[in-house]
């Protein structure tokens, strides 16, 4: 999913007009970092619980954790000069969380309960937060 971070042009432009290619990399880096914390954190509680974590999950791939307590998050990436951080968990076939893909978009004997997207939605006043304190003071250290 792609987030844009809205009525933030103006301090972004600015910031940028004072700033070095390295200062808006270094930013824009702690940014990706505070938003995927805030992602995390927002998406924890929004995770059904299962009464045991024992009995549940896929066979042979059972951790007895919840899939909550064991959301992951990436290292940033870098593709194509877009950098992004991942907050979920791993949908590969031999993954213990793998299921989490049919808690999010259903399969044919389950109904989807999404957590993702609305999460990230949610989050969304908060990310600009962050957006808009770290330039903020980005531009204050420089002047």
């Amino acid at each position: 999913m792609w987030i844009e971070f809205e009525g933030l042009d103006e301090l972004i432009k600015k910031f940028e007009s004072v700033s070095s290619e390295k200062e808006i990399d270094k930013a824009n880096t702690k940014i990706i970092k505070e938003c995927a914390k805030i992602v995390e954190k927002n998406l924890k509680p929004k995770v059904h619980r299962s009464k045991d974590p024992k009995k549940s999950g896929i066979k042979g791939l059972k951790t007895g954790e919840h899939a909550a307590d064991n959301i992951e998050v990436s290292k940033i990436k870098n593709i194509k000069g877009v950098k992004f951080i991942t907050v979920g968990w791993d949908q590969s076939k031999n993954s213990p969380y793998s299921y989490m893909q049919w808690e999010e978009w259903g399969n044919t004997t389950r109904e989807p309960h999404a957590v993702l997207y609305p999460t990230i939605e949610a989050s969304q006043k908060e990310m600009n937060r962050v957006v808009e304190e770290e330039y903020k003071n980005l531009i204050s250290n420089l002047k």
